[in-house]
């Protein structure tokens, strides 16, 4: 039995679009030479595809979506019983490939077992099974066909953008998008947890239902 999540009130939050920087023509090096000059803590956050490297400034909505969208996988996967290994806004990069990514939410379930009490070698080890980005203003890069080059089995958008309706109302589509054919994912969010357990569905028009 799946607990139930409690009541989020999302009508109140001011919805302010992260802040986006994007250099084009930049090759690998100059992006590794960016990384270094950076400081360990920071919060804005980058994505570099193949010479294109985009840097976020999450805002407080960015923020609490991610949030929210970590916490429920978080409980959901533990209810059913599974073990799981969050690395966050841990720096992937993948030279061959020419791409490096700081996702809002990067979580190993399927394959915890092998990266469990040591730090995550993406040289080496598996990338994660399911990533979680946050989108309310524009990103240049195509996320979902970003993270299926590397080879991440699930990505999970959120989508936040005020109602057409009223400007007091906020809301947030969660689209679940299988980035290998054999996932199956159906209607908004369908997870599939790699297991006898099956697949489970889960209805999330906006965040707000989540109760």
């Amino acid at each position: 039995m799946v607990s139930t999540a409690p009541q989020c009130v999302i009508s109140n939050l001011a919805l302010t679009g992260e802040q986006r920087v994007v250099i084009y023509e930049l090759d690998w090096q100059s992006y590794q030479q960016i990384l270094v000059a950076l400081p360990q803590k920071r919060r804005a956050r980058l994505i570099y595809d193949q010479g294109t490297l985009e840097l976020t400034m999450p805002s407080e909505a960015h923020d609490f979506f991610s949030r929210m969208i970590g916490l429920f996988i978080r409980i959901l996967v533990e209810e059913f019983g599974f073990k799981i290994k969050t690395i966050g806004s841990t720096t992937m990069n993948y030279p061959a490939l020419k791409k490096g990514s700081e996702a809002d939410e990067a979580f190993y379930i399927q394959n915890q077992p092998r990266v469990a009490g040591r730090t995550v070698d993406f040289a080496a080890d598996p990338p994660p099974d399911l990533v979680v980005e946050i989108d309310i203003s524009h990103t240049d890069i195509n996320k979902n066909r970003f993270y299926a080059r590397i080879g991440v089995p699930e990505f999970c958008v959120s989508m936040a953008k005020l109602s057409a309706s009223t400007s007091s109302k906020t809301e947030s589509t969660l689209r679940w998008k299988p980035v290998r054919p054999f996932l199956s994912c159906r209607n908004l969010v369908c997870m599939s947890f790699w297991s006898n357990v099956g697949t489970m569905r889960l209805r999330l028009a906006t965040l707000s239902e989540l109760g």
